[in-house]
């Protein structure tokens, strides 16, 4: 009988250890699956949006410093280097605004160039200022008309003004980014 029960004890542990080990086994398996989702959930989540544009190589021409009698060549170009899409809806270039209609897309890496001429009207004086965005066969035109007394003479610094539409963004949001220019000859 001795023999019986010490048989039927050493059946009881080894069952036991299956148990216990197979407990561990999902125990195991459950904590990794937690560290993975941790990690892919960091991971994921850590990709924010970043909008961002920049303004460069701009420049500005009055030709043989003759302005009103002759227009005053504007050129830059702006970059999308963030990582999600922008809308350009206006351009500010002298304090002369304009709304884009319609609107220029620009992807992330995206680089459109901008030509305007800014023309005098001695009559009315008045500024009219054309804009035209030509990149990646893209092209916008408008025109504005603004009151003004000032003068656009070489050595004359101009503001050149961008607003961006962060695309898909909720609540809307706007990237202005500013940059001066002087009026060269």
């Amino acid at each position: 009988m001795q023999a019986t029960t010490k048989n039927a004890t050493d059946k009881r542990r080894r069952g036991l250890s299956n148990v216990i080990g197979s407990l561990l086994l999902i125990i195991l398996t459950a904590v990794s699956a937690l560290l993975l989702g941790h990690y892919a959930f960091t991971t994921m989540t850590a990709i924010e949006h970043n909008p961002s544009i920049i303004i460069s190589d701009a420049s500005a021409i009055n030709p043989g410093d003759a302005f009103p009698s002759t227009p005053v060549y504007i050129q830059f170009t702006v970059t999308d280097n963030g990582n999600v899409p922008m809308t350009l809806g206006s351009i500010s270039i002298a304090g002369i605004n304009i709304n884009l209609n319609p609107t220029v897309l620009v992807e992330p890496g995206q680089t459109l160039s901008f030509n305007a001429v800014l023309t005098y009207n001695t009559s009315s004086k008045t500024y009219t200022l054309q804009v035209s965005a030509l990149g990646y066969g893209y092209s916008a035109t408008a025109s504005s008309i603004v009151s003004s007394s000032g003068g656009l003479w070489v050595g004359s610094t101009i503001d050149i003004q961008v607003m961006g539409l962060v695309q898909g963004s909720q609540p809307p949001q706007w990237i202005y980014i500013q940059t001066p220019v002087v009026i060269q000859d």
